[in-house]
C-alpha cells in the first residue's frame, strides 16, 4: 500500500492507521536503547521515567487525538509497548500515569478547547445540531454514534 507521512503522522491511501501504529512502535523501540543505557548505569528510577517520558511518551502520544478513533487491537499495541518499557526500567506500573490515561487527557483537552472557542477550526465538525440551547448558555450534547469508530473519536469527551 502507498503511504505518506505529513507532521509526522503515517497515513496509508486505504486510511487506515495499522503503517502509523508500526512505524510509532518501531522508533520508540529504538529510542529505548537510551533507557536501557540510563538504566545499565543505575540511574534513579525518576530518572529513568522522565527519560521515558519525555524520549518516547512524547512520540507516542504526538497527534493522538487525530487516531484516537483507531481500532482497540492496534491501541493495544502502544499499551503493550508501554509495559515492555516499565519492565525494562524496572518500575511499579501503577505508581506512573499510565499512557492510556493521558490519551484520555489529551483528547479532552482537545475537545475543551474546541468547546470554548467559537474561533477554533474544528468547531464546525462538531457544531452543526449538536448545541442545544438552555436557559443560562449554549451548550454541547453528545451527537449519536452509530458506528463503533464514532463512538470511539474524540466527540466521546463531549459531557
Amino acid at each position: 500500500s502507498t503511504k505518506t507521512r505529513f507532521l509526522g503522522v503515517t497515513v496509508s491511501n486505504d486510511l487506515k492507521w495499522n503503517l502509523h501504529f508500526d512505524d510509532l512502535v518501531k522508533k520508540a523501540s529504538k529510542r529505548l536503547f537510551v533507557i536501557r543505557n540510563l538504566r545499565r548505569a543505575n540511574c534513579p528510577p525518576h530518572i529513568l521515567y522522565r527519560s521515558y517520558v519525555s524520549f518516547i511518551r512524547s512520540l507516542l502520544t504526538y497527534a493522538y487525538p487525530s487516531f484516537c478513533n483507531a481500532p482497540d487491537y492496534l491501541r493495544k499495541k502502544l499499551f503493550s509497548f508501554e509495559k515492555r518499557a516499565i519492565r525494562i526500567m524496572g518500575l511499579d506500573p501503577k505508581v506512573y500515569p499510565s499512557l492510556h490515561t493521558d490519551m484520555i487527557n489529551l483528547c479532552s483537552k482537545l475537545f475543551k478547547q474546541i468547546e470554548s472557542s467559537s474561533a477554533h477550526p474544528l468547531r464546525t465538525l462538531i457544531e452543526n445540531n449538536h448545541f442545544s440551547k438552555t436557559r443560562s448558555s449554549l451548550c454541547l450534547r453528545k451527537p449519536f454514534a452509530r458506528t463503533k469508530r464514532f463512538q470511539n473519536s474524540f466527540i466521546k469527551f463531549c459531557k
